[in-house]
């Protein structure tokens, strides 16, 4: 659960089953741009992806995020620079009358696919540059269908 606000928040909790123990971890966001605040049901789909990813949401370094309008219609596309030994996530959660979302990576000299992922409401996929050179990433999302609210963060991590 990701719960924004500048006051204190309350959490209540109730079983549905048997009782037993359990466990509450609370923790300020490291993300904390303003397209969270236009678009709240993006932000907690893209923040729930980045923190099913293998490299999680507390690691690495955040890029600003962006929000950003998609349609099936429209491609939006841009490249980015994975410095050597590291690697790029890029997560997309969106919100709207629309219905699904594909992003792709690839290498811009290469359209093959590098990662691809097709959801719903979020997405994400990741690129690598080798230990010892830098590798340019080619990245495309568009909406399946209809038009789209996106929030989109890009998160640098360390190569596994």
């Amino acid at each position: 659960m990701f719960a924004c606000s500048r006051r204190t928040a309350r959490l209540e909790l109730e079983t549905r089953g048997r009782p037993g123990p359990f466990v509450v971890t609370v923790r300020p966001e490291r993300w904390t741009d303003g397209a969270f605040a236009g678009h709240p049901l993006a932000a907690s789909r893209m923040l729930a992806r980045s923190a099913a990813a293998p490299d999680m949401v507390v690691e690495g370094k955040r890029k600003p995020v962006r929000d950003v309008s998609l349609d099936a219609a429209h491609e939006l596309s841009w490249t980015e620079s994975v410095a050597a030994g590291r690697c790029l996530r890029v997560t997309v959660g969106a919100q709207g009358e629309g219905a699904g979302m594909d992003l792709r990576a690839s290498s811009p000299a290469d359209p093959t696919d590098l990662d691809r992922s097709q959801a719903a409401h979020a997405v994400s996929v990741r690129a690598c540059a080798a230990m010892d050179e830098p590798r340019s990433v080619h990245f495309e999302l568009r909406a399946s269908a209809g038009r789209l609210d996106a929030v989109v963060g890009e998160q640098v991590t360390g190569k596994e």
